[in-house]
Order: C-alpha cells, then structure tokens, then sequence
C-alpha cells in the first residue's frame, strides 16, 4: 500500500477476501458510503430477467437485516432461480458498525446495483454487497435454516355420541403427549448440542480473538517515536499498572500510551483476550481502547487521548 500510494493520508484497498484501509483521521464507527465502487458480469440475464430481478433483491435484502444483527456483520445466502441455476448472494459491513447504520449502508448499495446482469458487486468503504450465478464464497459458512414441526392434524369426526367423547379424549390427549414428547426430544438435543459447544467453543474464541487482537496491534517503533521514546516530557502520569504517556503520530494524531508494570507476570495470550474485551465496550465516560503492542517484554495499551481523563 504505502509502494502504490505513499504521499495519501487516505488509502482504501479492496481485494476478493478483505480489504485494507488507513486513514489520517478516525474512521472507526463511522459510517462511510462515499467513494462506492461497481462491478458487473459482462454477460447480461437472457430469460427472465424480471424474474431474476425479483430474486437478487429481496434476498439482499433479507441477507442485509440478518447481518446487521449479528456479531460479525456478514450474511450469506443461497437460492434456486431454476431448475439448473441457483442465485448466490453476500453482504458485509464492518464490524464496527451499529445495527442501524449497518442496515443502512447495505440498503444505499440495493439501490445503485443493476439486476439486469448475471452478477454484480459494490464496493463502499464501510459495506459491500455481491451477488453471482455461481459460488464465490465458501458455502460451509452458509446456515441451514432449522426445520420446523408440523402441526398435528385434528382427526376426523366419528358418528355417536360415544364416538364424539372418544374424538374429544383423542383430540385432547394426542396433541398434548406428542408435545411433551417432543420437548423432552428437543431438551435432549440441545443439551448435548450446548454440551459439545461448551467442549469445542474455548479454541474457536481463541482463534477469532487472534484475528481480531491481530487488528488492533500498533508497532512498536511508531509509538516509541509518537512518544519521544517515552520521554519524561511526555509522561502524563502513574497508574496502579505503569506509566502512561502522551504521544503524537506523524499524522497529528494525539494518543495516550500505557506503559504496563514488566513485572505484571501477565501472558500475551492473557493480554490480547484482555484487549479484545476492552475495546468492544463503548461507553461515554469511558476513554476509548484504540489498540495495543507487544514487542519483547513491553506492553502498551494505547487509548484515545482526552485531557484530564484517567486511564486507570
């Protein structure tokens, strides 16, 4: 990035699987539609294009309030166009959007995207929307949708007086036993499903932390040299867990670096955990976590910087 654009404050790069920004100012939660990229199939829809035009929207559409409600922002779907083709679409917002705004982003891309064309793709800085005739994404991420019961059908009348009481006795008792009967099944299953999720869950939260911690990681020598390599001028003051000091990136940029204690006896593992559950709480008197390092036995914290605030 810095080989293509090294004089840009602002660098946006899309690639098929992520995509790497930078920016001289805070870009975090904040909704950003400007500067949309569009991509199309070069083969138009021969048959049936209302049709198709039909299918491609609202199943953006349903992707798009699945995915702004759910932790990772990203929703994928498939369905049947006929018998022979099936429609596949993917939407996506950063992480760090709210709902609302999620939800609105993907909406202002349904709006600009074309349907007349085997597949498209818009790319905005905070969301993008695709959709193809073929899998451009990996399906096992896809969820199948569980099954839902059918509800018993009421059985047939009987001529009589005692064939009427034996119809209200089978109509009353049937429906009433086969439920208990399959909440006692469903209970069992979820039991062993929330069993095995508690037996397995520990390594994929780590693994998803990793990725995340990974995200929010500065380098060591760009605070060293924000913080005038941690000069006395720049200390701010002592905490219970170490110094912290103010520091200026190039970019003008001001930061409040904790400097943790090396004797906290704390892991990496320990402490990236530690970030990653800090930086998701938002609260207005609390100064925001924007990110940390690890370099040797230092650990740094690094937090918006806002005068007259504790960091402890």
């Amino acid at each position: 990035t810095l080989n293509r654009c090294p004089s840009e404050r602002e660098v946006i790069l899309y690639y098929d699987e992520c995509m790497l920004t930078y920016s001289n100012r805070n870009i975090l939660s904040t909704l950003n539609t400007n500067g949309g990229i569009i991509l199309y199939n070069t083969k138009n829809v021969t048959s049936n294009q209302i049709g198709f035009s039909d299918l491609v929207l609202p199943t953006l559409s349903q992707a798009a309030i699945e995915a702004s409600r759910n932790f990772r922002k990203f929703d994928a779907r498939k369905v049947n166009f006929t018998a022979l083709e099936s429609v596949y679409g993917l939407v996506q917002c950063t992480p760090d959007l709210t709902t609302r705004d999620c939800l609105s982003c993907l909406q202002q891309n349904f709006n600009q995207l074309r349907t007349d064309r085997v597949g498209g793709r818009l790319l905005v800085p905070s969301c993008s929307s695709r959709y193809e005739l073929y899998a451009f994404y990996n399906e096992s991420a896809v969820r199948t949708p569980q099954p839902q019961l059918d509800s018993a059908p009421p059985p047939p009348p009987r001529p009589g007086k005692g064939g009427n009481s034996t119809v209200i006795i089978i109509a009353v008792v049937v429906p009433i036993t086969v439920l208990f009967l399959v909440f006692v099944a469903v209970f069992i299953v979820r039991s062993k499903k929330t069993r095995t999720l508690h037996e397995t869950e520990p390594l994929t939260e780590d693994k998803d932390d990793i990725t995340t911690a990974g995200s929010l990681q500065f380098d060591f020598k760009a605070i060293e040299a924000a913080t005038d390599n941690f000069s006395k001028n720049n200390e701010l003051g002592q905490g219970g867990f170490g110094a912290v000091y103010k520091g200026t990136f190039p970019s003008g940029v001001q930061v409040a670096v904790k400097r943790l204690s090396k004797t906290s006896g704390q892991g990496e593992r320990e402490f990236e955990n530690e970030v990653v559950v800090v930086a998701k709480l938002q609260h207005r008197n609390l100064v925001r976590l924007l990110g940390f390092c690890l370099e040797g036995e230092e650990k740094l914290l690094v937090y918006e910087y806002v005068p007259n605030k504790s960091l402890d």
